[in-house]
């Protein structure tokens, strides 16, 4: 009897098997199904580093092509060249002498008294150009360009021209206030005659003109004591006349 009593306890029953009961499943297993919020998904550091690493290399390619298609070596070598052909300082010299031109008719417009707004609209394409010129010039060279005293000089010829025609001169005519302001601005656009010296700069390819212009620049502080002497002498012949006249 007590035999057959534990066989049954350990293996009778019917011969089902036992399903093990586990405690704390049960319990999990309730509060997931009583439950309506989720816990926030965490994203493993692996994968935040690998969003990390792909918008680190996107900004890289996009740099990478700005520098390709803009500032890149080649594009500014070829400009280089560009810059330093006989055509380009050509259309340069050709821009000067007309720009020259047009400030001489605009002088003799405004004497007569007619009007003059074509002249200014074309001034304003002169410096457009020289402008353009000047960016050409930075971009082919960088911030090195400055150490030039032909760029130097452009830039002061820039500067000069963006003031008296884009700053000074519509606010003068907007509110005159006397006629000191207005010699100022006439005065400064005297200035723009100083780009015809700009020509100086391209004569380098016409070897005669240059051989001429050295030979001035050369001589220039021998010409000034010539000049101090002729002043001299005229002084000492006319103390010299006025003595034996009088």
């Amino acid at each position: 009897m007590t035999g057959s009593i534990g066989s049954l306890g350990k293996g009778g029953g019917g011969g089902a098997p036992k399903v093990p009961f586990n405690v704390s499943n049960s319990v999990r297993g309730a509060k997931g199904i009583g439950s309506s919020k989720r816990k926030p998904k965490v994203l493993p550091k692996a994968a935040v580093e690998k969003k990390t690493l792909h918008c680190t290399n996107a900004l890289h390619n996009v740099r990478e092509g700005l520098e390709a298609g803009c500032f890149n070596k080649e594009a500014r070598q070829a400009v280089e060249q560009l810059l330093s052909t006989m055509w380009f300082d050509g259309g340069i010299l050709a821009v000067i002498m007309a720009n020259a031109a047009m400030i001489g008719v605009e002088l003799s417009l405004s004497v007569e008294g007619r009007s003059s707004i074509v002249t200014k609209v074309i001034e304003n394409i002169f410096l457009v150009i020289y402008i353009f010129e000047l960016a050409l010039r930075f971009y082919a060279s960088g911030w090195k360009a400055i150490k030039s005293s032909w760029v130097q000089f452009d830039c002061f010829l820039v500067f000069i021209g963006t003031l008296t025609e884009w700053i000074l001169e519509p606010v003068l005519q907007v509110s005159p206030d006397g006629l000191g302001p207005l010699m100022v601005l006439r005065t400064l656009r005297l200035a723009r005659l100083l780009r015809v010296l700009k020509a100086a700069r391209l004569f380098s390819h016409c070897k005669e003109l240059w051989t001429l212009v050295r030979g001035f620049i050369n001589s220039a502080l021998m010409m000034v004591w010539i000049a101090v002497v002729l002043a001299i002498t005229v002084y000492v012949l006319a103390c010299l006349s006025m003595e034996l006249i009088t």
